[in-house]
């Protein structure tokens, strides 16, 4: 029976908390703190105190000491909680696996009571925070009613979080649905979390699971059971159940009320709490973001289109967050433009925006003449829409640039997934430098940071112009950077001060991190910002500070277009190519009526080595004509025995379906 108190588990991204009355529970809640954890801790103490009146509290949780402290409470270690709580509740129990939001335990407990605990050290990946994110990232809700299923996934990375959202990215660009993508990063986490966490163990049974995520989806519970079974198979060792009891979400609050006569006083937590020291606090936002009168940030006029008749050149950027198209008259402004947050399916997403163009442009789609593509998609869409133009996004950043300010040397453009910095020499890119797999620093971390912290990104620049001080967070990999974050947050800092913390983050990242350039000088005079962070004022203004502060001479440009960037220069290269003519797009109707299907098992595998890359095909039919993509194969064997219009395609092979059987 469990002691009558209020049990709280603060953690890095939710509160849990049960209170209980003559040896019941009643009252249990489980919320997201969105980086309040006191706040919501108290709230939610009001509210069980209100249904048991006043009794011991005892707190738990990677952020449980600062309230103990504040409560003068007792606190309880989360290992200690959650294995006295197995003891009782799940007699027999050897191996407990805890994922919670920013942290991944494993527990041994052994017949005689003592145990050993392995957790992953400072990297989140394999955690809750990396699977809200990926979830948000591409659009994917109702995680609690998903299940594994039969069929073969793709492998995914789950060693690094960013580098998951990386592989997932990729996979949904290639036409692979966002749902199963997620699948493939559900069994990806559990496959990590072997590795990391179990050490060679053998992992005995039975296997408790616990956490958030094993508690609220339930893929993960089916890929933990299916690894675990194969490996118990392996080593010849008698299989165990793999349970989620009850409350696993509320376990550790539980555990805390049931391991009080174990429990720490503050007093021996209060030695353990990291606290921020003034060193690593920087002035506060009026300069840190460039609030002040030295910020010289120019802004280029955006051009009126006067033409009302005339060819259009349309332009399409496919990018790893949002879908952006434009409409470019002869002389290269805008007419109209679409910009849509991408929702995980790329054909979708293109349909939606082109439906949107096509409402603001009327009868002028007519007048549409070229398409030229750019971004992470630009591969798939380029032949399926007949583009007359597939850029890589470098020169079509490059081009745009150069179309609004003609003296540009340097272009910086920070968009969802990477970073990119581009010298330019005239109307040539002379050397570029870009973020690699990395995400650290760029605007999916910031608008996945805000959302986690219930900030909409239309308030990020307001909210942290009001920030007290700046964090001075590190730089170099996302997952640690937010670690930094969430041990600020336990540390009492609002949201605005994180999030005023990662905006100063983002230029060290792109100047010392990415360009690691010793002298912003020598790249040039000029620099314009573009992406769609740039379209976030705080990101300007932190870049600005930074580049003036290291550069006094420079110019810094906000591009006028800063989302619609890669768009509009694809566009300009649809025209160029084009000419006066019309070119082979298919049209904005036909895009629009495109339908595509995908199919990814043991039928679409290559066969032709050893590494029998995964691949996925792609059904597209309009108007009749069926159209097949085979996406995925890892080198050019699948194509040499095709015709050299086909061989000529290495990664994106379009093909009849009448000779598709020639690459099975």
């Amino acid at each position: 029976m469990l002691a009558d108190g209020i049990g709280l588990d603060v953690g890095s991204t939710t509160v849990k908390t049960i209170a209980v009355r003559s040896g019941e529970i009643v009252f249990r809640a489980y919320r997201r703190h969105r980086g309040q954890p006191l706040e919501e801790a108290l709230s939610l103490l009001d509210e069980a105190r209100g249904a048991v009146g006043g009794t011991r509290v005892v707190v738990t949780g990677s952020a449980g000491p600062a309230l103990a402290d504040r409560l003068d409470a007792d606190f309880v270690h989360e290992v200690h909680a959650v294995a006295a709580e197995a003891r009782v509740m799940l007699p027999g129990v050897r191996t407990i696996i805890e994922l919670g939001g920013q942290d991944a335990k494993m527990i041994h407990l052994d017949a005689k009571g003592g145990l050993v605990t392995e957790m992953n050290e400072r990297c989140a990946a394999g955690t809750g925070v990396v699977i809200d994110r990926c979830a948000y990232r591409l659009g994917v809700g109702a995680l609690e009613s998903m299940t594994l299923g039969d069929a073969a996934l793709p492998v995914v990375s789950a060693r690094c979080g960013v580098f998951a959202e990386t592989d997932l990215i990729a996979l949904v660009k290639s036409g692979q649905p966002a749902e199963v993508a997620m699948r493939a990063l559900l069994e990806a986490i559990v496959r990590q979390n072997l590795v990391s966490l179990a050490r060679g163990r053998p992992l005995p049974g039975p296997v408790c699971l616990l956490g958030g995520p094993n508690a609220f989806i339930p893929a993960l519970p089916e890929a933990w059971r299916r690894h675990l079974e194969a490996r118990w198979r392996e080593r010849g060792i008698e299989p165990g159940p793999v349970i989620v009891p009850p409350d696993a979400a509320l376990f550790a609050a539980r555990g805390a009320l049931r391991s009080t006569r174990d429990a720490d006083r503050i007093a021996a937590a209060r030695g353990r709490r990291v606290r921020l020291s003034p060193s690593v606090l920087q002035q506060g936002p009026s300069t840190a973001l460039g609030v002040n009168g030295r910020v010289r940030v120019e802004h280029v006029p955006r051009p009126v289109a006067a033409v009302t008749r005339g060819p259009l050149g349309l332009g399409l950027d496919a990018g790893s967050t949002t879908v952006k198209v434009v409409a470019l008259d002869d002389e290269g402004s805008i007419v109209a433009s679409a910009y849509r947050r991408s929702a995980g399916d790329v054909f979708e997403d293109t349909a939606e925006v082109l439906a949107e163009l096509a409402t603001t442009l009327g009868a002028r789609t007519e007048d549409i003449t070229s398409l030229g593509v750019t971004g992470y998609a630009a591969d798939l869409l380029g032949p399926l829409l007949a583009a007359d133009c597939s850029l890589v996004e470098t020169l079509a950043h490059a081009r745009s640039a150069r179309r609004f300010v003609p003296d540009a040397d340097v272009v910086c453009d920070v968009g969802g997934q990477d970073i990119k910095v581009l010298m330019l020499d005239g109307s040539h890119v002379r050397d570029f430098k870009l973020s690699h797999q990395c995400a650290a620093g760029n605007g999916a971390l910031l608008e996945a940071t805000a959302a986690a912290l219930g900030v909409p990104l239309s308030e990020l620049s307001e909210l942290t112009s009001r920030a007290r001080g700046v964090p001075r967070f590190s730089v170099g990999c996302a997952v640690f950077l937010d670690t930094e974050r969430v041990t600020a947050q336990r540390d009492g800092m609002e949201p605005a001060e994180l999030l005023a913390g990662l905006t100063a983050t983002l230029p060290r990242t792109i100047w010392e991190s990415v360009v690691a350039a010793p002298s912003l000088s020598a790249l040039g005079e000029v620099f314009v910002l573009s992406g769609g962070v740039q379209r976030n004022a705080a990101a300007v203004r932190a870049q600005a500070e930074y580049v003036l502060a290291r550069h006094p001479r420079a110019r810094v440009v906000l591009h006028p277009f800063p989302g619609e960037a890669g768009a509009i220069g694809a566009a300009l290269a649809g025209r160029a190519k084009v000419g006066s003519g019309r070119g082979t797009f298919i049209g904005r109707a036909a895009a629009i009526a495109l339908r595509c299907s995908a199919q990814s098992d043991e039928s679409t595998r290559c066969r032709r080595c050893p590494n029998q890359c995964a691949r996925t095909r792609l059904v597209a039919e309009r108007s009749g004509d069926r159209r097949e993509l085979l996406t995925g194969n890892g080198c050019e064997r699948a194509s040499r025995s095709l015709s050299s219009e086909f061989a000529t395609r290495l990664k994106w092979l379009i093909l009849p379906a009448s000779i598709s059987a020639l690459i099975r």
